[in-house]
């Protein structure tokens, strides 16, 4: 890698961070650097190859970025540097002289991200006539997808108290890509190979708080992940401050680190059906105060042919 073929591109107030096609020369996009600081749980960023939608990438649970500030040198692990982490040191979102590379950031509602001065883009100039069949390039028939599932509980009145079993039923993804939650059924022809998981969880109440669980249940027919046995579940209790020692999350996620749990190519194959549920307890003491529980779950999954 040349620097003289090295280009950057600067976010704007309504989210867009395009690599914009020029003729005689592909764009391969090496990575994306957002600060943190300034994004809120449930933005993300899609990527498209000319019209072609390539994936949506959550950014932000409560607790957790998937992406990273700009560091002092090109080396720098982001977003997309944890992508070719997980699939693969040649897997590049590229784009040929006849096509742009749009980059867009959105609030949860979907909204434009106001990203101007913190956010960068990195790409590279390279050859035309690259193969638009590859992995993240606009002719491919596989996806990367990292669909957000989540679920938001809230209970108003006086000492308010949550205490049930909740299905995951909402979904962040991109038009046309699979919306995972549960019970979703792999449709024929097709397989999801997970990679990793990012499992996140909040809670908040007035008062003398107890926030005694929140623990994600995540089964491939009646097979669950890490307790096929005793279903102990993922507890993410530890995000939030507890009165008693909570237990680890183990589907905790920093990229500052490279910290992130290895799912060693688990297989949804056709026709599973995938079970996303969480156990939540918690509660608080005052007159019409509010008590919220958040589940979020992130799987990072290859979707493609059996």
């Amino acid at each position: 890698m040349g620097l003289e073929n090295i280009r950057v591109v600067y976010g704007d107030s309504n989210g867009k961070l395009d690599i914009e096609k020029e003729s005689g020369e592909a764009h391969r996009l090496l990575d994306v650097y957002i600060s943190a600081g300034y994004l809120s749980r449930g933005d993300y960023m899609e990527i498209k190859v000319g019209t072609k939608g390539i994936i949506r990438i959550p950014l932000k649970t409560q607790n957790y970025a998937l992406i990273h500030r700009l560091p002092y040198n090109l080396r720098g692990m982001s977003v997309m540097s944890f992508i070719r982490e997980l699939f693969g040191e040649d897997v590049y979102v590229e784009a040929d002289e006849d096509e742009d590379i749009v980059i867009r950031v959105y609030d949860k509602d979907g909204n434009p991200k106001d990203i101007q001065g913190y956010s960068v883009a990195i790409y590279e100039v390279i050859e035309p006539g690259i193969d638009k069949t590859k992995l993240l390039h606009s002719q491919c028939e596989d996806y990367i997808i990292m669909p957000r599932i989540y679920q938001e509980t809230e209970k108003t009145g006086d000492n308010a108290s949550i205490n049930t079993t909740v299905s995951l039923s909402n979904v962040s993804q991109m038009d046309g890509l699979p919306m995972i939650k549960d019970g979703y059924v792999v449709p024929a022809g097709t397989k999801f190979v997970l990679k990793t998981l990012i499992c996140d969880g909040y809670f908040s109440s007035s008062g003398t708080k107890s926030y005694d669980k929140n623990i994600v249940h995540i089964k491939k027919d009646t097979f669950e992940l890490f307790s096929p046995i005793n279903m102990r579940g993922i507890h993410l209790e530890d995000s939030v401050e507890k009165s008693s020692n909570p237990k680890q999350n183990i589907a905790a996620f920093s990229i500052d680190k490279g910290i992130w749990l290895d799912c060693q190519d688990f297989v949804f194959e056709e026709g599973t059906e995938i079970g996303l549920t969480a156990e939540i307890k918690g509660s608080g003491t005052g007159t019409g105060i509010t008590t919220k529980i958040y589940t979020d779950v992130i799987m990072v999954m290859l979707k493609t042919k059996m």
